[in-house]
């Protein structure tokens, strides 16, 4: 299972000539350029499993990133988003029959007047990288806190954790300048993680 997204051109504000790497680093994780979600099978045959054109479940994801296959291979967890304007969240495929579950929501209930005029910069926030712990939850990474990375004050993210339909929430990680992209060793149970401290990567 992988991912198709668009390219961008001049994407990148630091090497222009590059373009972008959606999906990547502080200023293009969060950038909307429209993909799917494919499979290869066994003989090399590439199918669509979720694109723009599909309504799945009362869900149309215009872009998604980051996919994880479920330990029993049933399920797929990703990071999609439903419009340009909306944000990042988390959605679980079930492959056998072909539903989408909505993990995550636009339901933060925090009081951001504390932040005074920086408050506007924390009134959206997204959900990526997320993957299945052994236990059958899911991490993910996050800017549900509100905290800014003191070099080029992006917002920063956390890992969260919660269960399959949403519920028992909470953050797993207190890192000032970001924390993402988890992945898990399923013979302890240990999780890795990137950090992200003083350098544009």
């Amino acid at each position: 299972v992988f991912v198709s997204r668009n390219h961008e051109v001049n994407g990148n504000i630091l090497y222009p000539q590059a373009g972008l790497l959606p999906g990547m680093g502080s200023f293009s994780r969060f950038k909307v350029v429209g993909g799917k979600l494919m499979k290869r099978d066994q003989s090399g045959n590439i199918s669509t499993l979720i694109d723009s054109s599909m309504t799945i479940s009362g869900y149309r994801i215009i872009d998604l990133q980051q996919p994880c296959v479920h330990w029993n291979a049933e399920k797929i967890v990703f990071a999609g988003i439903e419009s340009r304007d909306s944000n990042w969240r988390i959605y679980e495929f079930n492959v056998i029959t072909r539903r989408i579950n909505k993990i995550t929501f636009t339901d933060r209930n925090i009081n951001l007047s504390q932040f005074g005029i920086a408050a506007s910069k924390f009134l959206k926030y997204d959900d990526i990288d997320p993957v299945y712990l052994p236990d059958g939850k899911i991490i993910f990474a996050s800017t549900r806190f509100p905290s800014l990375a003191f070099i080029n004050s992006a917002q920063t993210t956390n890992l969260y954790i919660v269960d399959t339909l949403g519920a028992n929430m909470y953050r797993f990680t207190t890192e000032r300048n970001g924390g993402e992209k988890p992945t898990i060793d399923p013979e302890s149970g240990k999780i890795l993680y990137s950090r992200w401290w003083v350098n544009i990567d």
